[in-house]
């Protein structure tokens, strides 16, 4: 869990890493630049599981490409499970977090969906996303965006 200038971490020393580095990321998107958590858990998730995987993975496209399928397997796999017993299940990001219907769901979908929607956004940019996320981190800082906010960046660091 992260709190300004604090990460709080469990005591599985195996995941350590990964977990600081993820809570540290919010100290940027989610802390510093914070979009509406309670409508948009997807957009501080997304980025800081992305962020750490870029991190960790460095310049190893190999490891990050299996970071993204141990992602898309996660989430094939819950709404295979979810479509099973609901037929018109889907799987929006954008929600209230009174509208998840589970902790696995939100944790699917914020974090490894969100994941995989950012590492896609970074696909079309071939692989300039973090200059984007930079460009909208100085623009914002230490202030409530918006998604429309976001998409500005786009915009103007498009040229």
């Amino acid at each position: 869990m992260e709190y300004p200038n604090i990460v709080e971490v469990w005591a599985d020393p195996g995941r350590h890493e990964r977990v600081l580095i993820h809570e540290i990321a919010h100290q940027w998107f989610g802390q510093a630049i914070s979009l509406n958590e309670y409508e948009s858990g997807y957009f501080d998730e997304g980025v800081a599981q992305f962020l750490t995987a870029v991190y960790l993975c460095g310049s190893d496209k190999q490891n990050f490409n299996k970071r993204v399928e141990y992602s898309k397997t996660l989430f094939n796999a819950f709404v295979k499970e979810e479509y099973k017993s609901d037929k018109n299940y889907k799987s929006v990001l954008k929600r209230g977090l009174n509208k998840f219907v589970s902790e696995k769901e939100y944790q699917i979908l914020c974090y490894e969906k969100g994941f995989l929607f950012f590492n896609y956004l970074n696909d079309k940019l071939n692989g300039k996303l973090t200059k984007y996320l930079s460009a909208f981190y100085k623009k914002h800082l230490f202030s409530q965006v918006t998604e429309a906010d976001f998409i500005n960046v786009f915009k103007l660091n498009a040229k």
